[in-house]
């Protein structure tokens, strides 16, 4: 279980992105959250931004174009066998999540397990100081 979201880019209207203390990003979309690993995400990255055909190289996440009955486009999105689709305008906010991700992950160094346990660390003081004690179960 993920104790701690760091924000890596700007919450667009509830839509960003985020990395967990195990290193994992997290793809918040609304009230749906989509869990990719630094491959995945760079994967999305370049398949949303056209730098990779979706020619079944990842089974894990998928990209199309479509076009509604109304004759409206969308992209339609997979990951992990769940969809979603998004209007034009909404994709190129994603495009710009992915991108701010992307220049966010380029000034950062590689994560580490020591990473790991910091973040951990964090997120227990965090809980102890934030949350009250009501909200935990034991």
């Amino acid at each position: 279980m993920c104790n701690y979201l760091l924000p890596i880019t700007p919450d667009y209207d509830n839509r960003s992105i985020y990395r967990c203390e195990h290193g994992t990003f997290h793809l918040a979309w609304g009230r749906a959250t989509f869990h990719l690993s630094p491959e995945e995400l760079n994967t999305l990255y370049a398949l949303a931004h056209g730098l990779a055909t979706d020619d079944n190289i990842n089974r894990r996440i998928h990209l199309h174009q479509r076009t509604a009955p109304s004759g409206e486009a969308f992209i339609e999105i997979w990951l992990a066998g769940f969809g979603f689709r998004l209007t034009l305008p909404d994709f190129r906010v994603l495009q710009a999540i992915l991108q701010n991700a992307m220049d966010w992950l380029s000034e950062q160094p590689p994560f580490s397990e020591s990473d790991h346990m910091l973040q951990i660390e964090a997120a227990h003081i965090w809980r102890k100081n934030v949350i009250p004690k009501k909200l935990f179960w034991n």
